[in-house]
């Protein structure tokens, strides 16, 4: 990826939406205050992204290099502080802000690879021929931008709200908006917003996974795999996303209770690449009542991909969770 500032990446907003509404644990291991995981290609990887904690001020308060995606910090006081990711040559590949509690703060970031990020004027519906996006409503856009940027969500939302009026189909700015708005948990407001970002850009991937996405978080279980299907099989160029796709796809299908070989083959494609989709997947699976499933998946997501920062607390889980289906096991 090259120097570009990726100021509002989709899986570092959409999916940590959901692993705040089912995160399995909290970490309560020492020196694990704020850490978490990159997902990105395993070529940047191996070469290593360096992840700086900054405070407002721009100086940097701490600093890490990941080769296999985990990182972690020490505690700091709580209040607003940027996330800085950069590649092994320097370039500035994300800057995401968040206000942090100081312990307890897990972070997940998504670096999509050069070809997987299309541009938004390189893919654009039949509507969007000839559309051009005011300035008024630019302008608001490239403010929430900045809003974003420096960590101030009411004032960004406050922005893409005035770009969507003032161009409904300006379906980059409903993304944002509906992202900022499903953090938030105004879940069918959100909904909105990524309905009619699809609709005017339905061969952007981020209108598609942000739709997804926002479906399976308030359980619109079947909606989502309906949408998700048909972006699998109509559209191949998406296929460098497909196992961000496979994990939405999975968890629709698990939410329905779909306990089928092909949802499990989907987990297994998803987490090659995505690791943290098995938590996800546990926690629709304890939602439904398959806790033994549940189990399998968390001890996989242990044996192959866990940090030490979630070790000890998945371990403790996993204990707890035996130990209760052992006494209902015992119940006459």
């Amino acid at each position: 990826m090259k120097a570009a500032v990726l100021l509002l990446p989709l899986a570092a907003c959409i999916w940590p939406t959901l692993f705040a509404q089912t995160s399995t644990v909290q970490t309560s291991a020492p020196n694990c205050s704020v850490w978490g995981r990159v997902v990105a290609s395993p070529v940047l990887l191996k070469a290593g992204v360096t992840i700086e904690l900054v405070s407002r001020d721009e100086s940097i308060r701490q600093k890490a290099k990941t080769f296999d995606g985990t990182f972690e910090f020490g505690a700091v006081p709580a209040g607003m502080y940027g996330f800085r990711l950069s590649d092994h040559d320097g370039n500035v590949l994300l800057r995401w802000s968040r206000t942090l509690q100081g312990q307890h703060d897990h972070e997940i970031f998504h670096l999509p690879v050069d070809q997987e990020e299309a541009k938004w004027q390189d893919s654009v519906s039949v509507r969007q021929l000839g559309h051009k996006t005011p300035k008024e409503a630019m302008k608001a856009f490239q403010e929430a931008m900045k809003d974003l940027e420096s960590g101030e969500q009411e004032k960004a939302v406050s922005n893409l709200e005035q770009a969507v009026l003032r161009d409904p189909q300006f379906a980059e700015a409903q993304t944002a908006l509906a992202t900022e708005l499903l953090l938030t948990n105004h879940l069918e407001e959100g909904l909105l917003h990524a309905r009619l970002a699809y609709e005017s850009s339905p061969r952007v991937m981020r209108t598609a996974h942000t739709l997804a996405a926002g479906l399976i978080t308030a359980k619109h279980y079947q909606e989502a795999e309906n949408l998700v299907r048909s972006v699998i099989n109509g559209q191949p160029h998406f296929s460098p996303y497909n196992p961000e796709l496979n994990a939405l796809l999975a968890l629709s299908l698990i939410g329905q209770r779909q306990y089928t070989e092909e949802a499990f083959e989907l987990v297994e494609r998803a987490a090659s690449s995505y690791p943290s989709s098995r938590l996800l997947v546990a926690n629709t699976l304890v939602e439904t009542g398959q806790t033994n499933l549940a189990l399998e998946q968390v001890q996989k997501y242990l044996d192959t991909s866990a940090s030490r920062c979630e070790r000890a607390d998945l371990e403790n889980w996993i204990a707890r969770s035996r130990a209760r289906l052992g006494m209902l096991a015992s119940l006459p």
